[in-house]
Parts: structure tokens; C-alpha cells; sequence
């Protein structure tokens, strides 16, 4: 057992050593492009939305309203995936409009009626199939109204 464990231990010290050691140095830049900063242009759009009459105006994901959205970012980027095509990999629903929720609890209603929208369905607003699903409501509460439960759970 004893020369398993120094045998573990010899290869954990050189498994170590070797993370240890220094990396080739990576390439130095061309006078050129130390020159001249690399300049990312990103364009961002947003595809069609689904129009709603706003339930909660100061609550819900709409009130954030893009407000942190990053014009120029290179990482966060936004794919406009209403104008987007299928490809081999990737399967898109192509012009799929989206909506946000107007309210903290509605967002199984808006992902019902983007649905039913999408399917030419686009008579039903996002409260209506709030009260038709029982959304935010106490089961124990008779006639209670979507978003006005209280108990936990």
C-alpha cells in the first residue's frame, strides 16, 4: 500500500510540475497591428414583437424595456432570430414574433400567446388567457382574479 500511495504521490508532483511550467510566449503583435486597435462593428436589430396592452406598468419583464442593453458589445451580441434561416444544425421557427411579459407572474400566458399567435390565432390578449389558465391565483379563493394570490406555494 505504501508504494502505491508514493507511487500516487510521484505522479500528482509531476502532473503539477509540468502545469508549472512556463508556456511558449505568445506572439507579439506586427508593428502594424499594434498600430491600428482592432474596431468591432456590431449591428444589432430586433425582429417584429407582438403589440399588448401594458397590465403592469412599473412590474414585468417590459418595464426593463432594453434599458441594459450594450449597442457595441462584442460578446453579448443578439442574433435577430426572426430574420434568422435554419441550417443544418440549428432549427428556427422563422418569423416567430415574440412578446415580453406586462406583468411578474404572466410569463406562461405570453409564451402561450406567442404561440397562438404564431398559428394565426392573434384575437386573445395576454390577460384573458391569464384568467382562462387560473394564472397567480389561489385555488382556495373563489372568483380570485390572475395575479392576486397570496399563498405560498
Amino acid at each position: 500500500m505504501k508504494n502505491v500511495s508514493s507511487l500516487l504521490f510521484a505522479l500528482f508532483l509531476s502532473l503539477f510540475l509540468v502545469g508549472c511550467a512556463p508556456s511558449a510566449a505568445p506572439a507579439q503583435p506586427t508593428e502594424t497591428e499594434a498600430a491600428s486597435p482592432a474596431t468591432v462593428t456590431v449591428e444589432k436589430t430586433k425582429g417584429e414583437i407582438i403589440s399588448a396592452e401594458d397590465a403592469d406598468e412599473y412590474g414585468g419583464a417590459d418595464a426593463y424595456a432594453c434599458a441594459g442593453d450594450n449597442a457595441a458589445s462584442r460578446y453579448y451580441v443578439n442574433p435577430d432570430f426572426f430574420r434568422m434561416k435554419s441550417d443544418g444544425t440549428l432549427t428556427i421557427i422563422e418569423g416567430f414574433k415574440t412578446m415580453q411579459q406586462t406583468t411578474e407572474w404572466s410569463c406562461g400566458n405570453v409564451s402561450a400567446l406567442m404561440v397562438l399567435n404564431h398559428f394565426g390565432k392573434a384575437d386573445i390578449t395576454e390577460y384573458e388567457l391569464a384568467v382562462a389558465m387560473g394564472s397567480h391565483t389561489d385555488q382556495d379563493v373563489p372568483d380570485a382574479v390572475p395575479g392576486s394570490a397570496n399563498s405560498p406555494g
